[in-house]
């Protein structure tokens, strides 16, 4: 019976979580290749701390989704840390998110896009916030997430906003400016001082009908 009620992902939609994983598998190629952490005890210390907060969850009153603050690990990242460990932070963070105690049991399709989402998503960031700034001259910590955050809200919000009406066969223009306008908050908060951070960050994102894809890590 539960085979007959659920509708099966459209040729399209597959192609284009194909796709994400493609290049999800060459960015973690590229961190393979390159790895060089400069303090593995630190860099592990911080880790274990990233997955610990991507398992913790709170539902947002009024919505049908979860939120987290992992992402604030991963804007650190960005800024401390080097490429390869702040893509491993956010893959880690994506398969935690994706598989701890979760309300439903999820879908193998949903995990691979969930990781390769956030392992571009992450890669994405890191790239424009040092090659730009470099590029200017610029070394600000500040510089660097909140240049971060931008680049990562609008891939994040776009990939997931467009796998869903993929799948779903809906206006992907409604999809993303929804997606947007509610996680947007979110995502500048966790771009502030670690003084002056307080809020937590958008993790899961759950529609009507079926749960889909992570929205952040």
């Amino acid at each position: 019976m539960r085979g007959k009620t659920e509708k099966k992902i459209p040729s399209l939609a597959k192609a284009y979580i194909a796709m994400m994983a493609a290049v999800a598998t060459a960015v973690l190629t590229m961190v393979a290749s390159r790895w060089n952490p400069e303090n593995f005890g630190r860099f592990f210390l911080f880790f274990a701390l990233a997955m610990v907060a991507s398992a913790m969850k709170i539902r947002l009153p009024g919505f049908k989704t979860t939120i987290s603050i992992n992402f604030v690990f991963i804007l650190t990242g960005i800024a401390l840390f080097s490429f390869g460990e702040t893509v491993l932070i956010g893959l880690g963070g994506a398969l935690v998110q994706s598989l701890w105690k979760t309300q439903t049991r999820p879908k193998a399709v949903q995990v691979l896009f969930n990781a390769a989402c956030l392992t571009v998503c992450t890669a994405a960031a890191f790239w424009a916030s040092h090659g730009a700034l470099a590029m200017l001259g610029f070394n600000s910590m500040t510089a660097k997430m909140v240049l971060g955050v931008c680049v990562y809200v609008v891939l994040n919000t776009g990939l997931v906003s467009l796998v869903i009406s993929l799948a779903e066969r809906r206006p992907l223009r409604e999809l993303w400016s929804s997606c947007y306008e509610w996680t947007f908050p979110y995502f500048l908060v966790g771009a502030e001082p670690p003084q002056a951070r307080v809020a937590p960050c958008p993790s899961e994102i759950h529609f009507p009908r079926r749960q889909y894809w992570v929205c952040a890590a």
